[in-house]
Parts: C-alpha cells; structure tokens; sequence
C-alpha cells in the first residue's frame, strides 16, 4: 500500500514536470479566420505560412458553398472551386510540406453539410489526406464521422469546459471561446490549473484560442503568455512579423 501511494506521488510529479517543460517549449500557430473574405484565399495564408484556414460553410441546391451568412447564397463561391480544387493544386505539386487544417464551420445543415464535405475532400484529395487535419466546428453531430474513418477528423469543444474541468471530449482538435467570454471567467480559474491545461492541451497536439481578439500585438503576446498555442488572426503579416519576433527571442 505504502509502495502505491509512493508510486502515485512520484508519478504526479513526473507528469507535473512535463507539463511545465511543455508549457515552455510551446510552439504557436496562426489561424486564418474568415480566411475566404481574403483578395487571395487560400493562397494569402499560405505566403505566410498560415496552415489552419477557416471556411465558413452553407449547403444549397448547387452544393456547399462558402459564406458567412445565408443570403443570397445562389451567389456565393462554391467551396470545391475556391478551396479544394486548388488545394489539389498545391499539394500534387508538391508545394506544401507542412500539414494542412481545414475548419469547417457549419452554419447550417449539421451531419449532412459534413458528409457533402467529405465527399469532395474523397473525390479530390484522397491521396493527400495523410497530410490534411479537418477540424469541424458549429452545427454538426458527429454520426457522419464513422463513414470516413480513414481521414483525420476531429472537432471544436468548448474552451471554458476544459480549463475548468479538464475533460476531453473524444475526437477533440481544438477547444474555443470568443474572447469576450474567456475574458469574462480566466481569472476565476486558479493560475496554476490554467497554466497546467493550457500545457496538456499543448502537449497532447490539442490546439487553444479565442476568437474576435483583434489584431494587435498587445492581445497577442497577453494570448500567448497565457499558454494559447494558437492565434485568431486576420492580419496575416502583422501576426507572421509578431511571431517571428517572438520566436527571435527564444
């Protein structure tokens, strides 16, 4: 009993020095958010070496189609000709060497708008999908997953779950809150737990961030120091310059 308790002791501490050196070492990322509003989508975030694009998705009678609302969606790019096809692009050609994050955010049509998606990605991109992670956030219930098993796909939790509760729902790739409301309950959360989720989540490739943050390196560095490994951005170079800085100091 007394060789347990000793065990379980030496553990802890083990695991809770991991987490402090991981909480150090984390590497940040950038997030395109509304990467589609963009001159160039696609293809501006990746001249900054931005590998996480956010598509804002709506199913319609001429397929899925890229929006942020669902107004004259009749007029809206569709999404295999604005992002897939020239994805395909890139990735046969042997462009990109990083992996790539497509997030999906479903604004209407849940597991079916899912399962349309999939269906492009198979069409196009099976032979890439080693080298691609789809993230799906907003209204989906995850039944389609099971008929694409083979792809690397994972979901959007609840920021403010985690840090209280540190539960980990199963498929989890990234957890999120506007940054109104993780403003509004961080500091109720002991520091040390705070510090020790934000380094679990890093550790376990789990990614963390805030939306509608702005875009000034003030929030940023605030964001970073906290423990998010990823930022919301929408300046692609002024947040590519303010991590190059960072990572310059290290």
């Amino acid at each position: 009993m007394a060789i347990n308790a000793t065990y379980l002791k030496v553990f802890s501490i083990v695991i809770a020095l991991f987490i402090t050196v991981f909480a150090f070492a984390q590497e940040v990322s950038l997030h395109a958010h509304n990467d589609y509003l963009k001159k160039k989508p696609l293809f501006d975030a990746l001249e900054q070496n931005i590998y996480s694009i956010e598509i804002d998705v709506f199913p319609s009678d001429r397929g899925v189609v890229v929006a942020h609302t669902g107004n004259s969606l009749s007029q809206k790019p569709l999404l295999e000709e604005l992002y897939i096809l020239p994805l395909k692009k890139v990735l046969d050609a042997g462009n990109i060497k990083s992996q790539v994050s497509l997030v999906f955010d479903i604004k209407n049509g849940g597991d079916k708008t899912c399962t349309e998606i999939m269906k492009l990605l198979n069409t196009h991109l099976a032979k890439h999908r080693f080298q691609l992670r789809i993230l799906f956030t907003g209204g989906y219930g995850k039944e389609f997953r099971k008929n694409f098993m083979q792809w690397n796909i994972v979901f959007d939790y609840n920021l403010e779950n985690y840090l209280k509760t540190g539960e980990i729902p199963d498929y989890s790739g990234r957890f999120s809150n506007s940054y109104s409301t993780f403003k509004s309950y961080y500091k109720s959360i002991p520091k040390d737990s705070l510090q020790k989720r934000f380094a679990l989540a890093n550790m376990m490739g789990l990614e963390t961030r805030v939306w509608a943050a702005g875009n000034n390196e003030k929030t940023w560095d605030f964001l970073v120091k906290l423990g998010f490994n990823i930022l919301n951005v929408d300046d692609y170079k002024k947040a590519r310059n303010f991590l190059n800085k960072i990572n310059s100091k290290n």
